[in-house]
């Protein structure tokens, strides 16, 4: 099956966080409420949001975020979808919810 995000939406493969600390203390959900990570899969076209604002695909400087990317987008915003890859949860993220990009070069 393939699926592809609405106008306005990134399809995103869910990293999950590590729950272990340091010391091997196990955190429970409820502690862990920092944003989240996710690997873009999909990326829905732009989006006229209301007063006709368009929303386009989060850039950073000179960084157009691609399928492959790894963005950092706020927790409890996404909406998940029950289609797993494997161990992995897939979610729709909202443009507007993307707080970041994960680059591992210097972005020029």
């Amino acid at each position: 099956m393939k699926i592809f995000p609405n106008r306005g939406y990134l399809l995103v493969e869910i990293i999950k966080p590590e729950r272990t600390t340091k010391q091997g203390l196990i955190l429970t959900e409820s502690i862990h409420e920092e944003p989240m990570n996710g690997k873009v899969l999909a990326i829905g076209l732009q989006t006229v949001l209301a007063g006709g604002v368009i929303a386009y695909p989060p850039q950073f400087d000179s960084h157009k975020i691609e399928i492959g990317d790894t963005i950092i987008f706020k927790a409890r915003t996404h909406h998940e979808i029950r289609e797993t890859l494997g161990d992995n949860q897939m979610a729709f993220v909202s443009f507007l919810d993307v707080l970041g990009l994960e680059v591992k070069e210097k972005i020029k």
